[in-house]
């Protein structure tokens, strides 16, 4: 009898059994049979099979847990025994201990810094092997490509080996993937077990000297920059620190394509509008470049636009950048100026052209933009 089962109900708590299952048609000769016990021999053997099946499944499953038992038990014997004679060499020789564990230590992290290297270095070629094809082929002339022989094609027909995307499948195939096998997290557990070790019992050996503090130090040039701050430090936590930010910012009046804007930088701007007047004029102009507005009070950024407008033009063009005195107030000056003076009156736009045409348009004189100008 085998018990296979309870009742759903605790209060009853009856044990269902089941009888081992027979088979009787089995070991009798078909002879024997008529049609329907044939078939129902048939279909008792099948039964028969599948129970055996399951009868030594479960037997492999009670020796494989058997088996795991003793070799958990050997494996808890064996460590039982390293760790006393481990205790036995530190009580013994507490220095010459700590000096043969960082070694062990030191040994194992540079092991796993050559794993890591050695596993960037496959995924870049894995990333390079699929990028593309290659069109080297061989350096035969193709002369003896159709002369249907197999010696011309071995002599001189060009190979076409990876002109085809398909033809890389072998090398992505060959590379393994860059996930972390079975062996490196044993090895990286058994380091972070000599590490433990050694916090616990060497004085001299701390946490900046572990293996994955010195994997996740940050260089001394962005800690000057980025200090940590401590946990409860909520003014240093929520502190913003500028870097190369506070070039970067200024620098995208000339390269504003590191902002993400898509616009013309102000040299481009400077050479586009110069391109339009002649030798003599553009001579005359490059001469006197006036700096205005709040922005023309970034430092040194006179010495950065001649840095940039010099190539442009001749060496043998001069090039003088000046600012304004007030440069947040003297275009606003300038404008009000004008419109004190009779000319303002001629270029500017009254309420009626203005509800007529927009904001868009504008009166064409000197000091417009005369694209959309009337």
């Amino acid at each position: 009898m085998e018990i296979v089962g309870m009742s759903y109900f605790p209060e009853r708590a009856l044990l269902y059994k089941r009888e081992e299952p027979s088979f009787p048609l089995v070991d009798i000769p078909d002879a024997d049979l008529d049609p329907s016990s044939l078939a129902e021999k048939k279909k008792q053997k099948l039964l028969k099979a599948g129970y055996e099946a399951r009868l030594r499944a479960r037997k492999e499953r009670e020796l494989k847990a058997i088996k795991d038992r003793e070799e958990t038990a050997e494996r808890e014997k064996q460590r039982e025994l390293e760790e006393r004679l481990d205790s036995e060499a530190r009580e013994a020789d507490l220095e010459g201990w700590a000096r043969k564990l960082k070694g062990e230590q030191e040994s194992a992290a540079k092991q796993e810094r050559m794993k890591n290297i050695a596993n960037l270095a496959a995924a870049d070629e894995k990333m390079l092997g699929g990028s593309g094809t290659s069109k080297k082929g061989g350096k035969g002339t193709g002369k003896g490509v159709g002369k249907g022989t197999g010696k011309g094609r071995k002599g001189n027909a060009e190979d076409m080996f990876r002109a085809d995307d398909a033809d890389w499948a072998i090398y992505r195939k060959i590379n393994t993937t860059t996930t972390i096998s079975s062996d490196e997290e044993e090895d990286l557990a058994q380091l972070q077990q000599i590490e433990q070790k050694l916090l616990t019992h060497d004085p001299t050996f701390t946490n900046q000297h572990t293996h994955a503090s010195i994997v996740s130090q940050r260089s001394a040039l962005l800690n000057a920059f980025r200090p940590v701050y401590e946990e409860g430090d909520g003014a240093g936590n929520t502190r913003i620190h500028l870097t190369t930010e506070r070039w970067r910012v200024c620098e995208a009046w000339f390269s504003p394509s590191i902002a993400g804007v898509d616009s013309a930088g102000l040299g481009e701007v400077i050479q586009n509008i110069l391109s339009r007047f002649g030798e003599e004029e553009k001579r005359r102009l490059v001469k006197n470049i006036f700096l205005s507005g709040s922005p023309s009070q970034i430092p040194d950024i006179a010495p950065r636009l001649y840095s940039t407008l010099r190539p442009l033009f001749p060496v043998e063009m001069p090039i003088e950048i000046r600012s304004a005195n007030d440069p947040a107030l003297d275009a606003w000056r300038g404008m009000a100026k004008f419109a004190k003076t009779e000319e303002f009156a001629t270029v500017g736009m009254s309420k009626a052209e203005y509800e007529e045409m927009g904001g868009e348009r504008l009166k064409r004189w000197w000091g417009s933009n005369w694209n959309g100008g009337f």
